[in-house]
């Protein structure tokens, strides 16, 4: 049962408008939290990002093709996810960010033996193959491409593009 008073209030005003700009697919890894909306911000001035879907999941990219790592298929789950997101809110952007330290990666079965270059650069590959992927589907969407990782002495985190 729902309670009749709220437990808290935004006094920020609501836009039903289902018509967003973008998607941003994400780790959930909560240790990014603060950097996360930080760059979140910067999506917004950089690229007029107004409005953004957000997708929470573990290792972000690596849903796309977690059966192939050894973790439990969440392809179908993460395909309709992504195209409900893009249909219903008629987006023209996704960005997907990958991060360095990755549990869901570490914990790949078939990754166990990777050392922490082998890691990024599969990591890489992933985010590269889950943007051909989304292209193939909707060839008119921008996909940006993004890896964060702590800075050396953890005094903040760094996004990186990834290209070609």
């Amino acid at each position: 049962m729902i309670s009749d008073r709220p437990e808290f209030t935004s006094d920020k005003r609501f836009d039903a408008d289902h018509h967003l700009d973008g998607l941003l697919v994400v780790c959930g890894d909560g240790r990014f939290e603060e950097q996360v909306n930080d760059f979140r911000e910067h999506l917004r001035q950089k690229l007029g990002l107004r409005r953004l879907d957000r997708y929470f999941v573990p290792g972000s990219q690596l849903q796309f093709s977690a059966s192939e790592t050894g973790h439990p298929s969440t392809e179908t789950a993460t395909d309709y996810w992504t195209r409900f997101f893009i249909d219903k809110h008629h987006l023209a952007h996704v960005v997907i960010v990958g991060h360095e330290l990755c549990a869901a990666y570490r914990s790949a079965p078939a990754y166990q033996n990777f050392g922490p270059d082998q890691l990024r650069a599969q990591q890489t590959r992933d985010l590269l193959q889950t943007r051909n992927l989304i292209r193939q589907n909707y060839p008119y969407l921008r996909v940006h491409l993004y890896y964060m990782k702590p800075k050396e002495d953890d005094s903040g985190v760094e996004f990186f593009f990834v290209g070609k």
